[in-house]
């Protein structure tokens, strides 16, 4: 039997179709272990992103790390993705473009879907859901790591927090 699980928020839909690894009679709601098929699709728009397994994981790393990368202002290193369905995020003209690279359907071109900022967060919000929902592919991990000290932008320029100690009297 399939399993469906909807995370549906005002600007994005991601939809998990799948099935269960344990019995489903014993659970009210069975847990989704094996992703068959999962879609995402934005409010407005005919172009449904759709795969597996792959598709799935590389959009959850491909969007956690733009997010955290929009948010600090900071660069931060993609994982590397399969073959099979790539996602790229990248800024664009004060916008999102993101970029999927169907790898199974035999489609060469790669789609490109412009993103505002509230369909941006309403990918990872719909992302944050899935990966806090255990009973929907628990074996799916975010890895959110935040940055060393050393890599924050510091608040003042090197010259004027360096001017104190210059000026100092030799003691």
């Amino acid at each position: 039997m399939t399993i469906r699980r909807q995370y549906l928020l005002p600007n994005c839909n991601l939809i998990v179709e799948g099935l269960s690894s344990q019995d489903e009679s014993a659970a009210d709601r069975p847990l989704l272990a094996i992703a068959i098929n999962v879609e995402c699709h934005f409010q407005g728009r005919q172009q449904i992103l759709s795969g597996g397994k792959a598709f799935i994981q590389n959009l959850t790393a491909a969007a956690s790390a733009y997010a955290q990368e929009y948010l600090s202002g900071l660069p931060r290193s993609q994982e590397p993705q399969t073959e099979e369905d790539r996602v790229q995020i990248q800024p664009r003209e004060g916008r999102h473009c993101l970029i999927w690279q169907p790898g199974s359907k035999g489609q060469a071109q790669p789609v490109e879907i412009e993103l505002a900022t509230m369909e941006l967060f309403d990918l990872v919000e719909a992302i944050d859901q899935l990966a806090a929902d255990r009973q929907t592919l628990p074996d799916l991990q975010l890895s959110l790591e935040p940055l060393h000290r050393r890599h924050r932008r510091p608040e003042e320029p090197l010259t004027q927090r360096a001017a104190p100690l210059a000026m100092a009297p030799p003691g």
